[in-house]
């Protein structure tokens, strides 16, 4: 069973979107093709590939990846958690994209507009929820991933907390990926996280990636 049938079973999420020309076309999110190929390369492209993105935003970085995978597979579905209501740091840069309508961000209704206009309806499907309801859930529904992307917050404390929700639902030799490394609070949290586990991590500009195989290494990738 797809996870998004457990989510919401017998629902077309999608039913009633009237496309329009998405703002901000550019597909340029946090999936860079050569990381992603990179990660991917011994991936069984004849099983189902299930993939977490937690913090989506308007869905750039989503269908990036999606519209990378589809070149590969159809066996595959990607689930978006996000709460849709954008940041802090969303508030102060990107008030414009919020799009306010009785103080409430348009985020959500922008996300579906995206998805629908790559015609990605088939892969994504979202889930609105907190990171810690949403890991939640998936830990009690024993739902585990084979990639798991951290997005969200970039506070130092929801980094760490994002990734210890996260590492108890990968698969044995799933991954995480994550974005903006660059960010000083990422790399407290992410380093907080390592240390507590007795991990390693590797970076390629600004993601970084951790695996939950021993065996996991990238070697093109600098050790963290």
């Amino acid at each position: 069973m797809l996870i998004k049938d457990i989510l919401y079973p017998n629902t077309d999420i999608y039913r009633g979107i009237k496309v329009k020309k998405p703002t901000r076309l550019k597909e340029n999110g946090c999936f860079v093709r050569a990381v992603w190929g990179k990660i991917t390369e011994n991936t069984d492209f004849t099983k189902n590939i299930s993939t977490l993105e937690n913090g989506c935003w308007m869905g750039h970085s989503a269908n990036a990846l999606c519209n990378y995978l589809k070149q590969k597979t159809t066996n595959f579905e990607l689930i978006c958690v996000d709460t849709f209501l954008g940041s802090i740091t969303h508030s102060e840069n990107d008030k414009k994209y919020l799009k306010f309508k009785h103080v409430y961000p348009q985020i959500y209704q922008e996300f579906l507009n995206r998805t629908k206009y790559f015609k990605n309806t088939q892969y994504i499907c979202p889930f609105p929820q907190t990171s810690t309801s949403a890991m939640a859930f998936f830990k009690v529904k024993n739902i585990l991933f084979d990639y798991i992307v951290v997005d969200a917050s970039h506070e130092s404390l929801d980094i760490y907390l994002d990734l210890m929700s996260a590492w108890l639902i990968l698969k044995p030799n799933g991954i995480i990926v994550g974005d903006d490394f660059l960010w000083e609070s990422v790399q407290c949290g992410l380093r907080t996280f390592l240390n507590e586990q007795k991990l390693n991590a590797y970076h390629w500009g600004n993601q970084y990636l951790i695996g939950k195989s021993p065996d996991f290494k990238l070697d093109i990738i600098r050790e963290t």
